[in-house]
């Protein structure tokens, strides 16, 4: 996965990265260890401006951050904030990263790129897998669709869309999300009868294991 993101988002050494994320939620290796692997800088934040967002974004700004990694939620407040102040754009500010939650383009969510210029990448992915797909969206954000697609498979990951018999749905049909590949984890502790319902043999790939999202 690390080298997947290095390869597709690749930093410099001047490049500043929030952990948004505590240490107990998967994304924040990708915050620290992609960073550090470019030679980058990780900033740092205290739980309570990580919590309010009117004091996260004068942080970013201060900090000269240039890559967000942050749940909707979290995004959207950043936004609500910049928005009202009308001002106090983080301008060094060049990617986001939104991950954890559906992707919703709201006005001030469109706002706030305007200012900052940054682009935005939306990423899907459980917890069982980390992430496995990801879109960047294009055009300027007055274009961006309000609901943006999760996009396409990272490397080292196999999406199917499956009916509840097993087989493979035609696009525009809803189904199943199955994950496969060396992105899965091995299962849940202490859990075994989870594990079994939930990651199960691949028939398209004997011996394998695929991961059913349950999405």
């Amino acid at each position: 996965l690390l080298a997947w993101q290095t390869a597709a988002f690749p930093l410099a050494p001047d490049d500043r990265v929030l952990q948004f994320s505590p240490l107990h939620f998967d994304i924040c290796m990708m915050e620290m260890f992609g960073t550090w692997a470019a030679g980058g800088t990780v900033v740092l934040v205290d739980a309570e401006t990580r919590r309010d967002a009117m004091r996260l974004l004068p942080y970013v700004r201060e900090e000269g951050i240039t890559r967000l990694f942050l749940p909707y939620v979290a995004l959207q407040q950043l936004a609500e904030v910049a928005h009202a102040r009308g001002g106090g754009w983080p301008e060094r500010l060049r990617e986001v990263f939104s991950a954890g939650e559906q992707l919703q383009v709201t006005e001030e969510l469109r706002d706030f790129f305007r200012h900052t210029g940054a682009v935005l990448h939306n990423q899907y992915g459980p917890s069982e897998a980390h992430v496995i797909t990801s879109y960047t969206l294009r055009g300027t954000p007055d274009e961006w669709e309000h609901l943006p697609p999760v996009g396409t498979p990272v490397d080292n990951v196999r999406i199917r869309v499956l009916d509840p018999h097993g087989a493979p749905v035609p696009p525009g049909v809803a189904g199943e999300v199955h994950v496969a590949g060396p992105c899965l984890a091995r299962g849940y502790l202490h859990r075994q009868d989870l594990t079994d319902k939930a990651f199960v043999e691949d028939p398209f790939a004997p011996g394998e294991r695929t991961y059913r999202t349950g999405d």
